[in-house]
């Protein structure tokens, strides 16, 4: 009876590592440790290509990409000069002579086109701006007629104040009777003003041309800007110091023809206000907008 040999078991080598085994699956398992990956991934490495150069000029120069044969194109010294080559017939090689003033025409017309949109946007930018520095310029005025008005001019006197104390002798109401009653009333209150000191006065003009007016009345500076009504008042209230003083006035100054000179100042002030009595408020405002106009702040 013979004998059987002893089986031999399979060894599974793995020379990069120096490992060997019998079983498939212990090999399976070295062949995904970290060790086994790092000494062979220098022969799984793939050496990067270089990217093809596909873009090529005729004066010979190679590009990778489109755009930098674009670019170069627009200066080639051997592109320009071939534009002008004659041809044996006599011919200009008109193509690319064409090709090339397309390209020009094209270029300028993309550049006028990025100068217009940012004519735009600088323009819209600019509108957006000025508003905006207008009311920081008003504002800056307005703090500087408070200012002005509050402090330098806080101990003016009244408006109503003003008109009670104004003295009034004969030439203002002959000035009423000779020159009408707008330019004699106009006259009486500004000779009144010019004779305070202008922090004393009760009225501040800022703007003739708008006739913006800043009146003093109970202590308290305010524009009297709801149609002017501090001075409408005042304006009535120096006609009617004027109607009850003319007796008295016109007596004192000794005159033959006085009752004359009083029907005629009498007739100046009635005649004032029938020709229209806003019309002619208007007017003696906007004389004396004029005669306390203050240097811009």
């Amino acid at each position: 009876m013979t004998k059987k040999s002893p089986k031999v078991a399979k060894k599974y080598l793995c020379e990069k590592c120096d490992y060997s085994c019998c079983k498939i699956s212990d090999f399976n398992k070295h062949n995904m440790t970290r060790k086994h990956k790092m000494m062979t991934m220098s022969d799984t490495k793939v050496a990067k290509v270089a990217p093809s150069i596909n873009f090529q000029c005729e004066c010979g120069r190679l590009y990778k990409y489109r755009q930098g044969l674009h670019n170069h194109r627009k200066k080639c010294s051997t592109i320009l000069e071939e534009a002008c080559v004659v041809s044996e017939k006599g011919e200009v090689n008109e193509p690319t002579y064409k090709n090339i003033i397309v390209q020009l025409l094209n270029d300028n017309k993309e550049m006028r086109e990025l100068l217009k949109e940012q004519q735009i946007d600088h323009h819209n930018e600019v509108k957006e701006l000025l508003p905006k520095l207008g009311n920081v310029t008003n504002h800056n005025q307005q703090v500087n007629v408070n200012v002005f008005l509050n402090e330098q001019c806080k101990n003016a006197i009244n408006l109503t104040d003003f008109i009670h104390k104004l003295p009034i002798d004969f030439s203002d109401l002959n000035a009423i009777a000779e020159k009408g009653f707008v330019e004699g009333i106009s006259q009486t209150l500004l000779e009144g003003l010019k004779r305070l000191s202008i922090y004393e006065r009760p009225i501040h003009c800022t703007d003739t041309k708008r006739e913006t007016l800043y009146i003093k009345e109970n202590n308290t500076w305010e524009k009297d800007d709801n149609g002017h009504v501090h001075m409408k008042n005042a304006i009535q209230k120096l006609k009617r110091r004027n109607m009850t003083q003319i007796g008295d006035i016109i007596n004192a100054q000794d005159i033959s023809n006085s009752i004359d000179i009083s029907t005629k100042i009498i007739h100046s002030h009635v005649e004032g206000m029938n020709d229209g009595q806003e019309k002619s408020m208007s007017k003696i405002i906007k004389n004396i907008t004029r005669g306390v106009l203050i240097e811009k702040m």
